[in-house]
């Protein structure tokens, strides 16, 4: 009986843990891109410059790679 409940407790609080930590991580970096694209999208507005655009294009096109091949 010990054996079963120290089992199940091990076992959830893993998986709590695998979640809370993936969740974060996930979180950070869409909080990231988020702010990325909403400066490049700033910077498109403001800033009639198409090399200053098309450079933070691909800068976030880097980003959303790295981000969902990680």
């Amino acid at each position: 009986m010990f054996c079963f409940f120290f089992f199940f407790f091990s076992f959830f609080s893993f998986v709590y843990l695998l979640l809370f930590g993936f969740s974060k991580h996930l979180c950070r970096n869409f909080h990231m891109l988020l702010r990325r694209a909403h400066r490049t999208f700033l910077n498109g507005k403001t800033e009639r410059n198409a090399t200053r655009g098309a450079k933070n294009n691909a800068e976030l096109h880097s980003l959303t790679q790295a981000t969902f091949v990680r």
